[in-house]
């Protein structure tokens, strides 16, 4: 970890991990480093703005409030924690930066969007299906920070940087044509 943190430093990327996926995941960081699990990544320098946290199913409360400070993503993976019968992610309603994965289960970003939305009202939840097309248009601002440098509170780009997400100049171009019948 200290290895990685070096190159995250050294870079100014960020560091793509799967964490808490399984309740397994929190009791042995607990048991063997009597941390929860964002403690210890950051103790290692391995939580930033460029950061992305797949699953978080089993985050804490402090696991939660270090990923928001730190301007973290949360990628959801709702479809693949139902196939390996995890759970479900609960947190994700407290998290400020979400966005939708597959984790490799697919690749219909839409389907995906679906599904997660039905787990969400299956198990209770109370998000809105405008949240999770707020979790896929997300995607945009993990390209932006990860190819330009911009984060949420800081708009502007590194000098040649391309930007992501809208339709205009200086953009690149990221259009999508989707033939629906």
């Amino acid at each position: 970890l200290k290895a990685l943190g070096d190159v995250v430093e050294k870079t100014g990327r960020g560091f793509h991990i799967h964490v808490a996926e399984d309740a397994y995941d929190q009791s042995y960081t607990h048991r063997y480093y009597r941390k929860d699990i964002l403690d210890r990544l950051v103790a290692f320098g391995l939580v930033n703005d460029r950061g992305l946290l797949a699953h978080g199913i089993y985050l804490t409360p402090n696991d939660v409030e270090i990923l928001n400070r730190r301007d973290a993503f949360l990628v959801h993976n709702c479809r693949s924690n139902m196939n390996n019968s995890v759970g479900y992610g609960r947190v994700i309603s407290s998290v400020g930066n979400v966005g939708i994965g597959t984790d490799g289960i697919g690749s219909d970003m839409f389907q995906e969007v679906k599904i997660a939305y039905f787990k969400n009202r299956d198990a209770g939840g109370s998000l809105a299906p405008d949240r999770y097309l707020e979790f896929l248009q997300n995607g945009n601002i993990i390209l932006a920070r990860a190819f330009s440098g911009a984060t949420r509170d800081k708009k502007e780009p590194r000098a040649g940087a391309q930007l992501f997400g809208r339709i205009e100049p200086g953009y690149a171009a990221d259009i999508t044509v989707l033939d629906y019948h």
